[in-house]
């Protein structure tokens, strides 16, 4: 890459500085704005979008074709990414982040979801919500891979922080002991779960259906209060495939009518 030469921008995307006590680092924040953004005493939904440093691009033109359509409403879209150049830095960055204490996979000290979800709640929200023409009564998380296992880990540790989540290619087998074990105790403390879930997952990710239908099938038999669960397999598709699909189909269930 030619260094010299300006970074590709996406348009109507602030990109913010953002430290963070908790974490200890220095965060690179992309916030997409809708079209006609900010409209007198309108507050829209927000959809906060992990690995924002290979998706982010993706997502708003989704987003916002959705919303020509009337699928979807006017969101705002906060990226969440690093100060990274390459794919590697990206992937180390991204892990440390997402990775659940409880992973198998990975050295202890570079797994810090917990920490990451109280960045979120504690420093992060609070910031968007006090700039931003934000609606505190409508947060989305939305996650692929790694992303998707974290917005799994948060659905279970902090399940009112958000009320959508979009969970895909996340359920991997090595974590749905865990995950299993994390829903009974959710299970132990409440009866209901108002949010929206979305799983989705490629077909020939063996190593994630089943694991996916499994915790599903958790989820659905448990009965919770207000819960609303659809599931997509993506057929043809692998774990670097699916995805494309599945934030199309699943921000559209996401958003539907009731």
């Amino acid at each position: 890459m030619a260094n010299s030469l300006p970074p590709a921008t996406i348009l109507g995307t602030e990109v913010r500085d953002f430290p963070s006590s908790i974490m200890g680092i220095n965060y690179q924040i992309s916030i997409w704005l809708p079209p006609g953004y900010p409209k007198p005493g309108h507050r829209y939904p927000v959809v906060y979008l992990t690995d924002a440093e290979v998706l982010l691009g993706h997502t708003t033109t989704v987003i916002m074709f959705l919303n020509i359509l009337e699928t979807v409403p006017e969101c705002l879209i906060v990226g969440l990414g690093h100060h990274v150049s390459t794919l590697d830095e990206w992937a180390a960055a991204r892990d440390i982040d997402y990775d659940p204490p409880e992973n198998p996979e990975g050295e202890p000290e570079q797994k810090r979801a917990d920490d990451f979800l109280q960045f979120l709640k504690q420093e992060m929200i609070p910031f968007i919500e006090d700039t931003y023409s934000a609606d505190p009564q409508d947060r989305c998380l939305a996650g692929y891979s790694t992303g998707g296992m974290f917005t799994l880990y948060a659905m279970l540790h902090e399940p009112d922080l958000f009320s959508r989540y979009l969970i895909v290619s996340g359920v991997f087998d090595s974590m749905l002991p865990h995950f299993l074990a994390d829903e009974q105790q959710l299970a132990s403390g409440r009866k209901s779960l108002p949010v929206r879930a979305f799983f989705a997952a490629g077909e020939k990710e063996e190593n994630i259906v089943p694991s996916l239908h499994t915790f599903v099938y958790t989820l659905k038999r448990r009965g919770y209060e207000g819960l609303h669960l659809e599931t997509l397999i993506v057929e043809e598709e692998d774990h670097f495939s699916a995805f494309p699909t599945a934030f199309l189909k699943g921000f559209k269930a996401l958003y539907k009518a009731e």
